[in-house]
């Protein structure tokens, strides 16, 4: 295990053997600058993963966050999502009660449903979907070679 990122609130890191970057939150950042190095710690760690593997996924767990917190960090994921799309991210996974996402304003919303992500309840559920999208990609790159 890599670990890329560690504080209090939240830590980042990879299992070094899968092109999985792995975060869990349990509070809002204390600050604006801890919560951009946290964001930039999963960027980096993707664009690492994307050099060994030719891909990257991410698999976030906020489900032990309060309701509020969770909320709070939606809007901070909708500013990364594009960023981490852009580093090729192949597939996002949220770990967290599918109503967190509700408050978002309506563009957000849209926003969303066309980003390659996911919400789960359980992490189990998550890594499951993730492997399952991973696999896919894997067999179309298989078959787009022969």
């Amino acid at each position: 295990m890599k670990i890329v990122f560690h504080e209090q609130f939240g830590q980042v890191w990879t299992d070094d053997v899968s092109p999985y970057v792995f975060t869990l939150i349990t509070k809002i950042p204390p600050s604006s600058v801890l919560a951009v190095k946290f964001f930039q710690a999963q960027i980096d760690l993707a664009q690492s993963l994307q050099k060994k593997f030719k891909e990257a996924y991410l698999i976030s767990d906020f489900s032990e966050t309060t309701e509020e917190t969770r909320e709070l960090l939606c809007y901070y994921y909708m500013e990364f999502i594009p960023k981490l799309v852009k580093n090729k991210i192949s597939y996002i996974s949220f770990i967290c009660p599918p109503s967190s996402f509700e408050s978002l304003p309506k563009e957000k919303k849209e926003m969303l449903s066309q980003a390659p992500l996911g919400v789960f309840p359980t992490f189990v559920e998550a890594l499951a979907a993730t492997n399952l999208k991973r696999s896919m990609q894997l067999a179309q790159r298989f078959e787009d070679a022969y």
